[in-house]
């Protein structure tokens, strides 16, 4: 299984984890990975959402993605 991490509401770069199963570790490297690479990278708090691949639907339209099931959005502290 395949998990996808993105920054709510905000444009960014993704990270993709290869797991059968993540915990708060696994969340915690996901996080500080995509937040140290945006443009938000010096705000104490941001907010990750993730999901598996296999509900991340691809648009037509470049760079647009629709998640067919958001399964958790959490704040989240580096």
């Amino acid at each position: 299984n395949y998990w996808w991490f993105h920054l709510n509401d905000s444009k960014s770069g993704h990270c993709i984890v290869m797991s059968d199963k993540i915990n708060t570790n696994i969340i915690i490297i996901a996080g500080n990975y995509i937040k140290k690479y945006s443009k938000l990278k010096k705000l104490n708090k941001v907010t990750i959402c993730y999901t598996q691949i296999k509900n991340i639907i691809l648009m037509n339209t470049q760079d647009l993605l629709a998640l067919h099931k958001n399964d958790f959005v959490e704040n989240y502290n580096e």
